[in-house]
C-alpha cells in the first residue's frame, strides 16, 4: 500500500470535478460560447490523445497491467487532480497556484478554498517542508483563504470547476480580441506579433462591476476597465492598421530598427498612430466586447443545474463588463 494512499482517498472523486473540459461535447457547446468554449473543446481532446498515446505505451510493457485497468476516466480524474491542485512553486511565481513547470500536490495546503481578496505567502525548501504565510490576521473559526492567483471566471470554471458569484470586489470575466482574418494584412501582422512573443488574439480581462450602487465601487470598476482598455490599444492600433497608416508605420520600423536591432513593434504601437488610427481602435474594441455578449445567446437556464449556473454567471459578467466598457469609451476615450 502506497503511502500517498490515504491522501489520496481524501480527494475528490470523478463525479466532484466540475471543470468545463469534464463535461460532455453536447454540455460543452449548450452552455459555453467564443473563446471558452474552444478552450474547452482544445483541453479535452488534449486529453484525450495523451491518453490514447499513453495507453499504446502501456500496452507494450505487461508489468503495467499489474496496476489495473487505465481508463480515460481515471485519466481525467489525474488530470483534473493535477489542475486543480496543483501549487506552482517557480522563482518567478512563488506565491501563486497558477500552473507552470515546478508542480507539487500539497496535502492540507491544496484544500484552502479561494478568495481573489486573499494575500499570502508559500515558504518551502529542500527538506520538503511547505509553509503557508496569511498577510492578514484570521478569527478563531473563520474560513482561510489562499489567492489561486488573477484569473477570471472563465480561468477558474476551466481549471478548478467552479466561478464566483456577485459581490467579489477583485472578480474579473474575460473577452477575446481577435485579430479578424479578413483585416488588412493579416498574415503580415499574426506574424509580426508572434516574432515578438505576442498573442494573434488579446485576453482583455476586464473587472465585473460590483456594485453600482455606491458610487465609489462604480468608480473603481472604470477606472480598472480603463487601464485594460488602454492595455489592449496597442494590439487594437495594429489590428486596424490600414492605408497610409501602414505606410507610415512599417517605414518608422525599418528606420528605428537601423539604429536599434533589438527594436520592439510593440514600443511603436504603444503611442497612438494617427486620430483615424485611434479611432477605429478604440471602436475595434468596443465591436469586439458586444461581439463577444451577443455571441453567447441566451443566458444558460438555471434548470440546467448547476452547471447551467455557472454559465449563466459567465453569461451575466461578459454583459455587465461590456456595458461598463460602453461608459469607460464613452465618458473617458470618446
Amino acid at each position: 500500500t502506497s503511502e500517498f494512499k490515504p491522501y489520496v482517498d481524501l480527494l475528490p472523486a470523478y463525479d466532484d470535478y466540475e471543470m468545463a473540459w469534464m463535461w460532455s461535447r453536447e454540455q460543452q457547446r449548450s452552455l459555453l460560447s467564443g473563446r471558452m468554449l474552444e478552450d474547452s473543446l482544445c483541453i479535452s481532446s488534449q486529453i484525450e490523445q495523451e491518453f490514447g498515446i499513453i495507453q499504446d505505451v502501456l500496452r507494450t510493457h505487461k508489468v503495467a497491467m499489474e496496476f489495473g485497468e487505465f481508463s480515460l476516466e481515471s485519466y481525467k480524474w489525474a488530470q483534473a487532480t493535477i489542475i486543480s491542485r496543483a501549487f506552482s512553486l517557480g522563482p518567478e511565481d512563488a506565491n501563486s497556484c497558477q500552473l507552470d513547470q515546478h508542480l507539487l500536490l500539497a496535502p492540507l495546503c491544496d484544500m484552502v478554498n479561494h478568495s481573489p481578496d486573499a494575500s499570502f505567502s508559500i515558504e518551502y525548501d529542500a527538506a520538503g517542508n511547505i509553509q503557508l504565510f496569511a498577510s492578514n490576521n484570521y478569527k478563531k473559526g473563520e474560513e482561510v483563504h489562499i489567492n489561486y492567483g488573477s484569473v477570471s471566471n472563465e480561468q477558474l470554471l476551466l481549471s478548478f470547476g467552479f466561478v464566483l458569484e456577485d459581490g467579489w470586489r477583485s472578480q474579473e470575466t474575460e473577452i477575446t480580441l481577435q485579430l479578424p482574418p479578413d483585416v488588412e494584412g493579416f498574415d503580415i501582422k499574426r506574424n509580426l506579433l508572434l516574432q515578438h512573443g505576442h498573442p494573434s488574439a488579446w485576453r482583455l480581462s476586464l473587472p465585473v462591476p460590483f456594485d453600482d450602487f455606491l458610487p465609489q465601487n462604480k468608480q473603481h470598476s472604470l477606472q480598472q476597465t480603463l487601464k485594460r482598455i488602454r492595455e489592449a490599444m496597442p494590439f487594437a492600433r495594429l489590428a486596424v492598421l490600414q492605408g497610409e497608416d501602414v505606410f507610415d508605420f512599417f517605414a518608422s520600423l525599418q528606420t528605428q530598427s537601423h539604429d536599434n536591432l533589438n527594436l520592439n513593434p510593440w514600443n511603436l504601437l504603444e503611442r497612438p498612430i494617427s486620430r483615424i488610427n485611434e479611432g477605429l481602435a478604440i471602436r475595434f474594441i468596443l465591436d469586439q466586447c458586444h461581439s463577444a455578449s451577443r455571441a453567447l445567446g441566451p443566458s444558460p437556464s438555471v434548470s440546467e443545474g448547476r452547471r447551467g449556473s455557472m454559465a449563466s454567471v459567465i453569461y451575466h459578467n461578459r454583459a455587465s463588463a461590456s456595458r461598463s466598457v460602453d461608459d469607460v469609451i464613452n465618458a473617458f476615450l470618446l
